[in-house]
């Protein structure tokens, strides 16, 4: 009998560890989501332009593999971890833009596995666009396209490269993109999916350069328009990528109304990313603000980077400029206005406060960038603060 409980014994302690270990293992699995809505755990080798290679466990001799096209999006087990992922998107919610592209950066520079490479330099890239550095932002994705020209995220990247070249007003450079996007498009089964970024950067080029009738006509082709035979539907980061960079180049062009037209659609089509919501909300705000007709919708867009709990410092101090200015510019037509009543008139005076009280933080924000000083010359014209307590009238007290 004592032989049998300690066979028992011992087996358990081969068996049990063995069981967790399994276990451990499955919790660390890479999860590949498809079109279809079904999710296939594994251990991700590589992303390529046609499959997804995978393992189901670490031991398996022969790799696994999923068509590229039927693949939404991959969460691979460390982005679920602590770790440089992690802490570059949580910068990237906060709006700490330059921070979150070192911190890409940085991953892609020291991490042990492909995904490390590729997620960071992509993601690297687009913080960079976010903070405004063009040119860091072009060569950011260019590490990607030169370094893994066989990847998932190739085609991506080079468009996203293509903008910021032309954004950054290198437009040979950014031609030069568009002919390796035309060449992906000739040895890859003549993709439409190609044609609409190499549609949407020739926009961009001509976009940057003030001449938008060409860059209309671009923009038609790029699938902007759910008519386009070269749609991006049905693929939401170049997609959302996109419009928002249409509608802030229309906004540049002083284009206030069609630019309101794209933010509110994407306004209606944004789920959960508080990150894209805040620069919708900012450019529509902007687009609003323009317009002496919707002034008051202007404010509700730009309250709501005041009030909710994301954006960051600089599209903040954004925000307060453009209250603070609304503010002040309505409150200006009633004190100007010798026919306002008196509650009017202190209402007026109210409204103007408040206008220096936004106006004030913008001006003393270092985050605040051009819009520091444009806050502090608007200041210069509200009338005499009341609350403020002068040295002539010290003097006379």
């Amino acid at each position: 009998m004592f032989r049998h409980i300690a066979v028992f014994t011992a087996l358990c302690c081969v068996l049990i560890p063995s069981v967790l270990m399994a276990q451990s293992a499955s919790m660390r699995h890479d999860v590949i989501h498809q079109r279809n809505g079904e999710r296939r755990r594994g251990i991700v080798t590589r992303e390529e332009r046609e499959w997804i290679y995978f393992r189901t466990f670490a031991a398996q001799r022969e790799e696994q593999r999923v068509r590229t096209a039927n693949v939404v999006r991959i969460v691979y087990y460390g982005m679920t971890q602590d770790g440089q992922w992690s802490s570059g998107r949580s910068m990237m919610s906060a709006g700490q833009y330059a921070l979150a592209a070192a911190r890409f950066a940085d991953m892609a520079s020291t991490g042990d596995h492909r995904w490390h490479k590729t997620y960071g330099y992509f993601n690297s890239g687009d913080a960079w666009e976010q903070a405004g550095e063009y040119q860091q932002a072009a060569e950011m994705f260019g590490l990607l396209v030169s370094e893994f020209p066989d990847d998932r995220m190739y085609l991506d990247a080079l468009y996203r490269q293509g903008i910021n070249l032309a954004r950054a007003q290198k437009f040979d450079e950014a031609e030069a993109v568009v002919a390796l996007i035309n060449t992906y498009y000739e040895q890859n089964h003549r993709e439409r999916r190609a044609l609409a970024r190499a549609e949407a950067v020739r926009a961009a080029i001509f976009g940057e350069q003030g001449i938008m009738g060409r860059a209309r006509e671009h923009e038609g082709r790029a699938g902007l328009q759910t008519s386009s035979p070269y749609s991006f539907e049905n693929e939401s980061p170049p997609y959302f990528h996109w419009n928002l960079y249409w509608a802030g180049l229309l906004r540049r062009q002083g284009e206030y109304g069609a630019a309101a037209l794209v933010y509110r659609r994407l306004l209606n089509e944004i789920r959960g990313d508080s990150g894209l919501m805040v620069q919708v909300s900012l450019g529509l705000g902007i687009c609003l603000a323009n317009d002496n007709d919707e002034r008051e919708a202007a404010l509700f867009e730009l309250l709501k980077l005041d009030a909710l709990p994301y954006g960051g410092a600089e599209q903040r101090a954004k925000a307060h400029y453009w209250i603070g200015r609304l503010k002040w510019e309505t409150a200006q037509q009633v004190l100007d206005d010798p026919s306002a009543g008196d509650n009017q008139a202190e209402f007026a005076r109210l409204k103007a406060g408040l206008a220096r009280e936004y106006l004030a933080a913008v001006a003393g924000n270092a985050a605040a960038g051009a819009f520091a000083e444009r806050a502090a010359s608007l200041i210069e014209t509200l009338p005499p603060d009341p609350d403020k307590v002068t040295e002539e009238d010290e003097g006379g007290t």
